[in-house]
């Protein structure tokens, strides 16, 4: 972030390097996920932690307001988490059980979550029609900092897979964007 700090010059032995798609793994040619593809359209892929510091509840809230006006059958939405360890476990049963919880409180009875490595997600965006990387601030810490995603790389990896990505304005999310296009402070 040392290029959008006004009045800050960088030191010649730094380097900013910014955060890119392996476009060998991710690229719109490929097979799908014949899973995702038989899910019906349009399928909205959420590949993020379930975690509260990541929105993932405003991604369910959106869509069940999305089915609310476009009707009941429209859609699917589908999270997909990275592998977890032993210790995280159940913490995310947990957390899968308050998103579906939610999810069945709007509605939205038919939500898919399954676990992706990283290496498995092509085929899974490539059978995506978006995909939504919801981020949001959040209090941590003592002294009450607000802290946001620095930059998540899904967004750039959808891209690279022809799809279209749904970004949140927070944190690093919009230097994803052409200069053009991110919002001004």
């Amino acid at each position: 972030h040392l290029e959008r700090q006004p009045g800050r010059e960088r030191d010649s032995r730094q380097l900013v390097v910014h955060p890119c798609a392996d476009l060998e793994l991710f690229s719109a040619a490929g097979p799908g996920d014949p899973e995702i593809l038989a899910l019906p359209y349009p399928r909205i892929l959420v590949f993020s932690r379930i975690d509260g510091a990541k929105g993932v509840d405003d991604a369910v809230k959106a869509f069940a307001e999305l089915r609310r006006r476009m009707g009941p059958e429209w859609g699917s939405l589908i999270f997909s988490h990275p592998p977890i360890g032993d210790m995280e476990a159940s913490m995310l049963k947990k957390r899968l059980d308050d998103l579906r919880g939610l999810a069945d409180s709007l509605g939205v009875r038919d939500l898919k979550v399954s676990e992706r490595r990283r290496n498995d997600l092509p085929p899974t965006s490539r059978s995506s029609d978006l995909v939504w990387h919801p981020s949001r601030y959040f209090t941590e810490g003592t002294l009450g900092a607000p802290i946001a995603e620095a930059f998540g790389v899904a967004p750039l990896e959808a891209r690279a897979c022809r799809r279209i990505a749904i970004v949140t304005d927070c944190g690093g999310q919009p230097e994803a964007l052409p200069k053009e296009l991110r919002p001004t402070p």
